[in-house]
């Protein structure tokens, strides 16, 4: 019975994946389209999408890998031996660690498409748009060639939006933040925190919202910050379960 009311719930499926030290995003569309940003350093990825992908669907129709640290990539290793990702897109990182380059062969070897951001990408996804930007189409950056690119990406449906953020600086939000407002807004803030002004900005944005935190140190600023907006509930994954939302 649960089998056949999950089968005909078309509403987006938005999962905070338990991955340890890591992150990991899993959002189905509509029961119709798979997306994956990053899939944390393990493979607690492969009992995340076990638990919540359908068993009769083996593809990753679309996987973004935010940056090229092995706590965000290495569990697209353990996906490959059992899921199909039909396309993965990546920033253009300066240096590439050799675990990196064995990752992106084993997954074109497998026929995946590998697509790298330069500046943005934005796709239409049945009733939900889709983008995602690199923190280095910036040409105000200083020393650009000694940073490494990060990817943020935005997933909007009619009046809901998750956001998950890849990069850490307040001006490089911008082309984000220059949207209407939202009624339920989602913020996945990366492992190496955010910085309190950016915060601000995107609490902003909506009616309520959302904010996910893991392996993230909240200092004393954050807190004065977040106990302003009584439209924000913070959840932190330390709990060790998936955080689970249907939009």
């Amino acid at each position: 019975m649960l089998f056949f009311l999950y089968l005909h719930d078309q509403r987006t499926l938005i999962v905070f994946c338990n991955v340890g030290r890591g992150d990991a995003t899993y959002i189905r569309i509509q029961n119709q389209v798979d997306v994956l940003i990053d899939a944390g350093p393990n493979s607690l990825i492969t009992s995340c999408l076990g638990k919540h992908m359908p068993f009769y669907d083996r593809t990753i129709e679309y996987a973004i890998l935010t940056n090229v640290k092995k706590s965000e990539y290495s569990g697209y290793s353990f996906l490959a031996r059992r899921y199909d990702i039909s396309h993965l897109f990546v920033s253009s990182p300066n240096k590439v660690p050799a675990s990196y380059i064995r990752l992106l062969k084993q997954l074109t070897y497998k026929g995946t498409q590998i697509h790298t951001v330069v500046d943005h990408e934005e796709m239409h996804l049945v009733d939900a748009i889709m983008t995602i930007e690199t923190d280095l189409k910036r040409s105000d950056e200083t020393n650009i060639s000694m940073l490494e690119p990060r990817l943020t990406v935005s997933l909007r449906e009619y009046d809901s939006k998750v956001e998950v953020i890849g990069y850490n600086q307040t001006h490089q939000a911008d082309s984000l933040l220059q949207q209407d407002p939202v009624r339920r807004l989602f913020i996945k803030i990366p492992e190496y925190g955010l910085p309190v002004g950016t915060l601000t900005r995107f609490l902003g944005l909506a009616e309520h919202a959302t904010l996910l935190i893991n392996n993230t140190q909240i200092t004393p600023d954050h807190l004065q910050t977040l106990n302003t907006y009584s439209n924000l509930s913070v959840i932190n994954m330390a709990s060790g379960n998936d955080i689970v939302y249907r939009l």
